[in-house]
């Protein structure tokens, strides 16, 4: 995929007002959690590490 292709796909997102569905925010320390969340399925949406 090149660049110009990611682009227009970002240009398409934004411009059709699609946003993710964020199940969970997990801090830096917590990334051990938010692994076990996503390998268990227990998620329906993206989840989210935040520096702390």
């Amino acid at each position: 995929m090149s660049c110009a292709h990611i682009e227009a796909a970002v240009e398409l997102v934004s411009s059709a007002g699609i946003r993710p569905i964020i199940d969970g925010v997990f801090r830096f320390s917590e990334a051990r959690d938010a692994y076990t969340q996503a390998a268990t399925h227990q998620q329906f949406g993206k989840i989210v590490i935040i520096d702390e």
